[in-house]
């Protein structure tokens, strides 16, 4: 039977769901990856860019590539 574990994937509060087969560590990895394959595809890399409008969205926009390159 697995459990609720709230902290590890993102932030603290994150809940994660463990069990015998999938452990916490493997979630993050899995997490992580499916971040990155989505938000680092070229076609929505270059939407963004696109979407840039002021310094501010250019900001949101490196924050969010320093979170990925963290995880």
């Amino acid at each position: 039977m697995g459990h609720f574990v709230y902290a590890g994937v993102g932030n603290k509060t994150s809940p994660v769901f463990e069990s015998g087969e999938l452990n916490r560590q493997a979630i993050q990895e899995w997490v992580s990856r499916a971040y990155k394959e989505f938000y680092l595809r070229p076609e929505y890399f270059i939407q963004k860019l696109g979407d840039i409008r002021s310094l501010g969205d250019m900001r949101v926009l490196v924050d969010g590539m320093k979170m990925l390159r963290g995880m």
